[in-house]
């Protein structure tokens, strides 16, 4: 509720309780009227002013200040009537100081002066009426008129003083809240400055070590860049918690309503799970309702947030013998579906007081005798934060040492109330699963899959037999009606050779671990652990295989080849992970730095997508892709992306308000990649390709050649060449980049200097600190940094002081690397 709006509403109030007393001393006037036979003409009169009254506040014309007036000369009539009366006098005193404390609260004076008037009116009227005698002096010239009068003028004095303390109150509630806005603003500035700052560096240790992953061919440094890379991607989750928890705790979340299918969210998750805790992981079991709505609108990214925070909790008090279930369903409500979220794990459990901290603040229940405990103590927290403000609600039950149950339900608009998982031709269907139950340790692994299994194929309409021995599949198998055989790794390894040979009469559909190699020419499809209905129906409709989740493993990888690529981003080391990452897609990328030269890129060629940087000096994202689209005209099919690494809540919804076709927030996550590439470009544009054997790669991680780098004296040389891929050519390229544009940056960097530019200044500082690091120039990188942050700041005596520093750090750097490539970097 905006300021105005309280406002309102305290005014409405105020004028409740007038009204409402108003009414009551007039129905005490009208009683009073009637038992002492005081005119009776008067008691409509009276009643018709209530009337009037009422009529105001119910239709709200006027101004509040003209409402007061007429309230105040409304009772004053009725006051004046009451007072007219000898035997009245006195008690009119006291309705008088009463109304000026009650009018006190409207904080108008003149309201005060109305009711001071009317009673000096009385003692006016008596006075008359004695002076022509018809009223006896004795009573009205006594101590109780003057102390009467008395409290009146003190009244108004005090009724006064109240409202200039209010008013005074007023000014300064306006103030604070006037600075809390400020405040909040600012905050909301800086957050959308860490997520970009902190985001930046994060997105090249993720987007360097994939490609170089993806290279790497010893297994030793393989592992060694895996765990570079998971350190990265642990390190981003941790700095999205301390931006959504502060988001929620500042009250600023933005919930947006795009359409999204909850099949995509819930193999995201479980592909995340895959990639995070591998084989020592506890078993996960997804049951997902085939009866979902196939298309459902809400904030998708805070529903899949929310069942990650809650399935990666789990993980962490669960060991690996234990068992965690996810059920997702729905239920259908008037204005759409409640979407319900149930994980139970078989974990240590909380007790009551644990449950009660847990719920009410950033707290990990019993962290010291978990399996795995890691991150900060915010998951349940954001997650109880995002559902209230997307109108759901959560309840944990749990009990020490039998585990615990997270509910959460959330209301959904529904797009399309089709299921979002239909098998073809399911009449013709007859469905066995063969699966040994005798192998898990844990019965709720026997039972949550059992009851998986039995709830998806149920769900879809179709006959189902399940078996635990092979005797018994064989008999099924035997009877000629069997069309489908689900199995899982070790029971299709164990049978292999029986399993193959009723493949070709019979479709197999085998679940396996993350490690799997799939033989070659085999009858079976196979799908990874763990799975739910979308997997298994894919696979029976032939529509999906491992190899969409697993290129490694099944020797297929999803390309884009042909495809036109521009992106645009003032920082060239982001320009430099972007291209390895889209040219490992078959891409053909351009690069530029900046907004206008995007734009005169695109006046010689069309392009198929536009990645975007959003913070650039001149033409900001926006603009530039504003004028693109003025440029490419209203039939063009060129789809921008906002390609930031601002990432706060709402960022998405401005960046497709603005006219963007999608957003990417740095750093790059490959599945989010797909996932929108494919969303947004035609079908014939992408498609899964075998990899062949012999498929060669641009740059090979190879050992550095110290010798070169222990020549520099001011460069890190060697975290250089490890930046750059491992590839010396590679980082003399860079070097001889960086050389050619530190001349026009310190030109750039002057130029804001002296014009007190401090926003394009930070700007150019931004892009220079990070192309510093990545040929390992840190000194040089440290002293941007501060600068930069002083330039945020408008803190103009230390960029004076500091400025010239600048440029003589650059011309060390380049003097560095002219003397050992003599003047030729590459």
């Amino acid at each position: 509720m905006n300021r105005s709006q309280k406002d309102e509403e305290n005014q409405r109030s105020i004028q409740l309780v007038l009204l409402l007393c108003y009414l009551m001393y007039t129905i005490g006037l009208a009683i009073a009227a009637v038992t002492r036979g005081w005119e009776m003409w008067t008691i409509p009169v009276m009643f018709l002013g209530v009337a009037i009254s009422w009529s105001l506040y119910s239709t709200g014309h006027f101004e509040f200040r003209f409402r007061i007036y007429i309230y105040a000369g409304f009772i004053s009539l009725a006051t004046f009537f009451y007072g007219t009366h000898s035997d009245a006098l006195y008690h009119s005193a006291l309705i008088i100081v009463l109304a000026m404390l009650l009018f006190s609260l409207t904080e108008d004076k003149a309201s005060l002066r109305i009711l001071f008037v009317t009673y000096l009116m009385l003692i006016a009227y008596h006075l008359l009426l004695i002076i022509l005698k018809r009223e006896d002096s004795g009573n009205f010239f006594s101590s109780i008129t003057l102390l009467n009068l008395l409290a009146v003028m003190v009244s108004n004095r005090v009724a006064g003083y109240v409202c200039e303390i209010l008013s005074a109150s007023r000014g300064v509630s306006d103030d604070l809240e006037r600075q809390l806005g400020e405040m909040k603003q600012k905050s909301e500035d800086f957050m959308a400055n860490v997520s970009h700052e902190l985001r930046t560096p994060i997105n090249v240790v993720i987007g360097l070590s994939s490609i170089l992953i993806k290279d790497e061919k010893v297994d030793r440094k393989k592992a060694d860049l895996n765990a570079i890379q998971n350190a990265g991607r642990r390190l981003f989750g941790r700095i999205e918690d301390i931006l959504d928890y502060t988001e929620i705790d500042t009250d600023s979340i933005t919930i947006s309503d795009d359409e999204y299918h909850i099949s995509s969210i819930i193999n995201d998750v479980v592909t995340e799970y895959r990639e995070t805790y591998g084989q020592t992981a506890p078993e996960l079991v997804v049951d997902m309702c085939a009866n979902i709505p196939a298309r459902m609108a809400g904030d998708a990214l805070k529903i899949k947030r929310i069942i990650r925070h809650v399935v990666t909790n789990a993980a962490k008090f669960t060991d690996e013998n234990g068992c965690i279930f996810l059920k997702v369903f729905t239920r259908k409500k008037n204005y759409g579906v409640n979407l319900c979220i149930e994980v139970t794990d078989t974990g240590i459990g909380m007790s009551e007081e644990e449950l009660r901290r847990v719920t009410a603040a950033a707290y990990q229940a019993d962290s010291g005798r978990s399996r795995r405990v890691e991150g900060i103590g915010l998951g349940l927290s954001i997650v109880y934060g995002f559902v209230k403000e997307m109108g759901g609600f959560v309840h944990i039950k749990s009990e020490k040492k039998k585990g615990t149950k997270v509910s959460i339900s959330i209301p959904q608009k529904v797009i399309d109330d089709k299921p979002s998982v239909v098998v073809d031709r399911s009449a013709k269907i007859t469905a066995a699963c063969y699966l040994k139950t005798s192998k898990y340790r844990s019965p709720a692994i026997r039972e949550y899959y059992i009851a998986m299994l039995r709830s998806s194929f149920n769900d879809l309409g179709m006959p189902f037999n399940f078996v635990t021995e092979l005797d018994a599949l064989k008999s099924l198998v035997d009877t000629g009606n069997i069309t489908h055989i689900f199995t899982a790794e070790e029971e299709y390894s164990e049978q292999k050779k029986y399993i193959e040979f009723i493949g070709r009469d019979i479709d197999i559909v085998v679940s396996v671990s993350p490690d799997f190699r799939i033989p070659r020419d085999s009858n079976a499809t196979f799908v990874r652990k763990p799975v739910f209905s979308h997997s298994l129906v894919s696979a029976i409709n032939r529509k999906l295989a491992l190899w969409e989740f697993d290129p490694e493993v099944s020797g297929k990888r999803l390309t884009f080849e042909g495809v036109k690529a521009l992106v645009v981003d003032d920082e060239e080391m982001n320009l430099i992970v972007a291209k390895g990452i889209l040219a490992g897609y078959g891409m053909d990328v351009t690069l530029v730095r900046g907004g206008m030269e995007a734009l005169h890129e695109c006046e010689k060629t069309r392009f198929d997508v536009i990645f975007m940087d959003h913070m650039m000096p001149d033409v900001d994202g926006v603009e530039a892709m504003k004028l693109i689209r003025k440029h490419y005209g209203t039939d063009d099919h060129t789809m921008i992306i906002a390609f930031t690494a601002n990432a706060v809540s709402g960022v998405r919804e401005m960046f497709m308000k603005e006219g963007f076709d999608e957003f990417i927030a740095k750093p790059i996550e490959s599945s989010e990649l797909e996932r929108v590439l494919k969303k947004i470009l035609p079908s014939t544009m992408w498609q899964y390709k075998a990899i062949e054997q012999s498929e060669d790669y641009e740059y090979s991680f190879s050992d550095i050649d110290t010798s070169i780098a222990e020549r520099f004296t001011v460069l890190d040389a060697s975290e250089g060449i490890r930046l750059c891929r491992g590839n010396e050519g590679f980082f003399g390229e860079v070097l001889e980049e960086f050389m050619r544009d530190s001349e026009e940056v310190m030109a750039e960097l002057q130029a804001c200097y002296e014009k007190k530019d401090w926003t394009n200044y930070r700007i150019i500082l931004n892009g220079l600190k990070l192309s510093a690091r990545i040929i390992g120039a840190e000194e040089l990188s440290r002293e941007a940094q501060e600068i930069e942050r002083a330039a945020a700041e408008k803190w103009d005596a230390y960029i004076i002081a500091n400025h010239d520093s600048i440029e003589k750090r650059i011309e060390e750097v380049n003097a560095d690397i002219s003397r050992v490539y003599g003047g030729n970097a590459s």
